[in-house]
């Protein structure tokens, strides 16, 4: 599944805890600085160790749910160990940003792509590779058109005559590639763009 992202979230997690809890509670308005869920989060002490990086109970959980400044959490998340973060008079903070799992994930989408190939997210929320059909002249007239390829659902855009029409406002219907257009069309005056 795809990690929602959001810039700067970072924040203090209050208390101490075990590594067994799945509850954690924020610093008050600082979950407001997060994203949707779900994520992935960086957790570490931050008195002793300003780069995460160099915390050995460094631990990546994974937020399901956010609810204001209280967070529902997987623990060990990414090959990391569920560990204590209640070292008295030591400050924890947890921030959302770029890990290993979601670099992976659109790498290798990137390195199979071709020139035609894009990346989308999929109706599941995964990163997902495509190809990209940029002004196909889709075939047909009157009201019944076929397009050269399956679309993806929500990617499709149809042009007549240089406007582009809307499904929301009864403009044409889609069933996997046919196309069937309230108005009547002369051959060539549909265009297409869509992801397959």
């Amino acid at each position: 599944m795809l990690f929602n992202a959001q810039n700067f979230a970072k924040a203090t997690v209050l208390q101490g805890y075990l590594a067994g809890d799945t509850n954690i509670a924020l610093v008050a308005g600082q979950g407001a600085r997060f994203g949707a869920t779900p994520f992935n989060a960086v957790w570490w002490n931050s008195t002793d160790y300003p780069d995460p990086s160099d915390d050995p109970l460094v631990e990546i959980v994974r937020v399901t749910e956010n609810l204001s400044d209280d967070f529902t959490i997987i623990r060990a998340q990414e090959g990391t160990t569920a560990t204590n973060k209640n070292i008295a008079g030591k400050v924890y903070k947890i921030i959302a940003g770029l890990t290993a799992i979601q670099w992976n994930k659109f790498s290798t989408l990137f390195q199979t792509a071709n020139t035609n190939q894009v990346v989308y997210v999929n109706s599941s929320g995964d990163p997902t590779g495509g190809n990209m059909v940029t002004g196909e002249t889709v075939s047909g007239n009157g009201t019944s058109f076929t397009l050269a390829y399956t679309p993806v659902t929500g990617t499709l855009a149809i042009y007549a005559n240089g406007q582009r029409l809307s499904v929301a406002a009864g403009d044409y219907t889609v069933s996997g590639k046919n196309i069937n257009t309230a108005n009547s069309w002369s051959t060539g005056n549909i265009l297409a763009d869509y992801i397959y």
